[in-house]
């Protein structure tokens, strides 16, 4: 008999935001300016020109959101470290469009909140692993062999995942834009030893 030791697990995490905070958030991205379509943000979708939505909104909502992240980064992950939030901007996906495969560089834990009201055919979130070299069959998916992880949108929802994990939207089936909040944290403070260390 065989006993599995799950080493090296990738956290995801979700928790739910408070609802008024979500419903300040619908408003402020009903008065955003949009980048066009590109290569990074894929087909018929767009991310907010402004990329630093919470630093320019009441100090209350950066903390409120800082106290979760460092909840999650110190009780359940185990860091001494607190976190620092880089950049916070919309996404929009339209009707049919979807966002390309990406990571988030220059960040250590990115965050998706779900603020609006989304059907079972708006957009997933599609966390994949890396590509391994043998694409071998498998009669039962389990954490151990599943290629990708998808979550489905509901409004108020908020998950938080290392930056280096790829991830994409999934195709827009429904009929109405799917909006969403994303959020890039660096930790604060030192961080390393030695020729490394280094103070953020």
């Amino acid at each position: 008999m065989w006993n599995v030791t799950p080493i090296f697990a990738t956290p995801l995490l979700h928790t739910f935001v408070d609802p008024s905070i979500c419903d300040n958030l619908k408003k402020i991205c009903a008065r955003m300016k949009w980048n066009p379509d590109s290569d990074d943000t894929g087909d018929k979708g767009a991310g907010s020109e402004e990329t630093w939505v919470l630093h320019s909104m009441d100090k209350s909502v950066l903390k409120y959101f800082e106290g979760l992240f460092n909840q999650s980064i110190k009780d359940v992950l185990g860091y001494d470290n607190s976190i620092q939030i880089t950049t916070s901007w919309f996404t929009k996906t339209y009707p049919d469009g979807s966002c390309a495969e990406h990571t988030h560089t220059n960040s250590w834990y990115s965050a998706v909140l779900y603020f609006d009201d989304y059907d079972d055919d708006s957009s997933q979130l599609r966390l994949m692993q890396f590509t391994e070299g043998i694409n071998s069959m498998s009669h039962e998916l389990n954490v151990y062999n599943a290629k990708d992880y998808k979550v489905v949108p509901q409004k108020n929802l908020m998950v938080m995942f290392p930056s280096r994990v790829r991830h994409k939207v999934t195709r827009n089936n429904s009929d109405k834009i799917r909006y969403s909040f994303a959020m890039n944290m660096m930790p604060r403070g030192l961080c390393g030893s030695g020729d490394s260390a280094h103070h953020y």
